[in-house]
């Protein structure tokens, strides 16, 4: 048995203080490829488990999927997913998925895919916007 379990995502800045015209950061780890080989009667069953994107939905209209790499997913200041949303929203819903592949064959014969549905968490994230007011 084996779990595909959600992206666990760490947002910078935190949800609640998003702010437009500010990157946003997404952290979130990689789950690590899983392989396992069953023995059975003289026959074996291997299976190969990975995440093969993380896909991002910022909640605006925008929809990006990148590598499964950690470095990238790094968060603030190393990571490089980052997003700048240009209008204030208070109902904003950013998610992030794993997109599974994994595949499982018999002794050694043709590897055949199964389809696993992406595993997602979004999250409430509101924006708000600094607004400058000139007086005299």
């Amino acid at each position: 048995q084996y779990v595909h379990d959600p992206p666990q995502p760490d947002l910078s800045p935190p949800a609640g203080s998003g702010v437009t015209g500010m990157d946003i950061y997404v952290g979130v780890p990689i789950p690590g490829t899983h392989t396992t080989t069953l023995l059975s009667g003289g026959t074996t069953l291997d299976l190969y488990i990975e995440v093969s994107a993380v896909v991002v939905d910022w909640g605006d209209g925008e929809i990006e999927s990148y590598p499964p790499n950690a470095a990238m997913f790094a968060g603030y200041p190393e990571g490089v997913v980052t997003h700048v949303y240009e209008a204030k929203a208070d109902a904003t819903q950013l998610s992030v998925s794993y997109d599974w592949t994994a595949r499982w064959r018999v002794s050694g014969g043709v590897w055949e895919f199964l389809a696993v549905p992406n595993t997602t968490t979004t999250l409430a994230y509101p924006l708000a916007e600094v607004v400058s007011d000139l007086t005299d």
